[in-house]
């Protein structure tokens, strides 16, 4: 079968989008629908593809992140056409992407900035130089938000061997990608056979999906190491103060869901442990997150959350007392001037005590993004603070996603979120 798609020619000098369409012809998809009994494909023989619109259960859970509790939009996606790739750029040479016609395609989403990805590129290398004769490609399809200015020193330095293009920023939100790396595993006729995959499992499905081979008959050996949800890594790092204004590091690998779902590991994006965030369970189950108890803005008006819909909003919780979060001014001020045209919005949310202070440390600091007084801590005992600086992230349908986020991992998290598309209004 041969997937409907452009011949694209692009280059890493030019702004047109290019579109890689990675679908099957829309006949030979209406018959996966309607016959139940679906022939093997003449590039494939020994494989038919699942009678139902899904291959959820394929593989093993193990072998994907989050294990059993991987994202339902992943699973949603696996037993049909791979949606549609858009780039801005490619690095190096033109790429016919005629050429994966028929192929076995491994998408990776990455980045330079993203330190697992990072890790994970002497695996791409290998794999792509091992299936080079048995008709696979391998695609790496950089985040459009930053970091494609070291694309040239990270492919010399890593002996690149596959594609490399930034995204135009449409194909990871059409792809549901919120952490990386993604990986998805395309077979030869334009279905996704697996997406949300480490990177310690990703030829053991290439080489199952090139030989045709049917579900694992062996679920008992999952891989060797141990399965973590996806690392968020950045290049900074803050200190934490205590209520008492003892400093102390970022905890360990946390574990709560952003979404609700429990079980699900982030590591290490959240603050604390398993046990001690028991106390945000909660919190994280609310409809909607508790609103604001505010006075004496500064630099905005008085800002509600249920008036900001379609915003991604931090919460940063602070004090005049507290050093490391007068540090932080010059990277959150830089956060905000990078994203609030975005729609990016960040609330400093300052402690009663010292509150006298709060004018000046605005103006000594240069703080450019709203800030104003927690009315009498009841927004910080809603939230359950129990450190500043304390983040907490709203993405833009207005679902508290992350909850005492660790320092170290604010940018990175916000990043995520600006990538997701603004929910559609139902006034419209």
């Amino acid at each position: 079968m041969n997937w409907p798609m452009s011949i694209l020619r692009p280059s890493k000098r030019t702004n047109s989008q290019r579109s890689l369409i990675l679908m099957l012809a829309g006949v030979v998809h209406c018959a996966m629908i309607v016959n139940s009994d679906v022939q093997a494909s003449p590039q494939n023989p020994a494989f038919k593809p699942p009678a139902t619109s899904s291959s959820a259960g394929e593989f093993p859970d193990e072998w994907y992140f989050y294990g059993s509790n991987r994202p339902q939009r992943f699973r949603a996606m696996e037993g049909k056409p791979a949606p549609e790739i858009t780039t801005s750029f490619w690095y190096e040479d033109e790429y016919d992407l005629e050429q994966l016609k028929g192929k076995v395609v491994v998408v990776d989403f990455w980045a330079t900035w993203c330190g697992p990805c990072v890790r994970a590129l002497p695996k791409n290398v290998k794999m792509a130089k091992k299936y080079k004769d048995e008709d696979f490609v391998l695609l790496g399809i950089h985040d459009v938000k930053r970091g494609w200015d070291r694309i040239e020193q990270f492919a010399t330095k890593n002996r690149i061997n596959y594609p490399l293009a930034r995204d135009d920023g449409s194909s990871a939100r059409r792809w549901g990608v919120s952490f990386w790396p993604t990986y998805a595993v395309i077979d030869r006729e334009g279905i996704v056979r697996a997406i949300g995959l480490t990177p310690d499992s990703i030829e053991r499905v290439v080489k199952r999906v090139i030989e045709g081979g049917p579900v694992d008959p062996d679920r008992s050996n999952p891989p060797q190491e141990e399965v973590k949800g996806p690392e968020v890594t950045i290049d900074t790092t803050k200190e934490k103060t205590s209520n008492s204004g003892n400093s102390r590091a970022a905890q360990g690998p946390g574990s709560a869901n952003p979404n609700s779902q429990p079980g699900i590991k982030l590591w290490p994006i959240l603050e604390g442990n398993e046990k001690s965030r028991q106390r945000l369970t909660s919190l994280m189950e609310l409809d909607t997150p508790p609103p604001l108890s505010t006075s004496d803005w500064m630099n905005s008006e008085t800002l509600k959350l249920d008036e900001l819909q379609g915003k991604v909003i931090v919460l940063d919780f602070w004090a005049t007392w507290c050093p490391p979060c007068i540090r932080g001014v010059p990277k959150m001020n830089e956060l905000y001037a990078q994203h609030k045209d975005e729609g990016l919005v960040i609330i400093g949310l300052c402690h009663p005590r010292g509150i006298d202070r709060m004018g000046t440390i605005v103006e000594e600091s240069g703080i450019t993004y709203p800030v104003c007084q927690d009315l009498d801590g009841k927004t910080r005992a809603s939230y359950l603070v129990n450190g500043f600086p304390d983040y907490y992230l709203i993405d833009r349908s207005g679902k508290l996603r992350y909850a005492d986020l660790a320092n170290k991992t604010l940018e990175a998290a916000v990043e995520l979120l600006m990538n997701e598309e603004a929910p559609a209004n139902e006034d419209s």
